[in-house]
């Protein structure tokens, strides 16, 4: 692993090694928020796994808020709430 200190700039595709010192965590860590998908699952190139540093950009945006997620509920398109409001604003008087 190169020191990521030491780099000018973060590549675009990054091994493992690179991909933890990038995100400042022990790769336990790492691949414990790999394997719940807060962190994006690697691309095999060749013989090896490269995380992209964009993915790895949105996702940590994404713990801090940056962007809007939007929840989805299974009850908006189900049969059984068809006809509460609650769940189809356009049935509210």
């Amino acid at each position: 692993m190169r020191d990521g200190d030491k780099l000018p700039y973060w590549p675009a595709m990054m091994l493992r090694k690179t991909a933890m010192a990038y995100c400042d965590m022990g790769e336990a860590a790492f691949m414990r928020e790999v394997a719940v998908g807060i962190f994006p699952e690697p691309v095999k190139l060749g013989a090896k796994l490269y995380w992209s540093r964009t993915e790895l950009d949105k996702a940590i945006d994404r713990l801090f808020g940056h962007h809007e997620i939007i929840p989805y509920d299974w009850r908006q398109d189900s049969p059984l709430y068809e006809n509460d409001p609650r769940y189809h604003p356009e049935l509210r008087k």
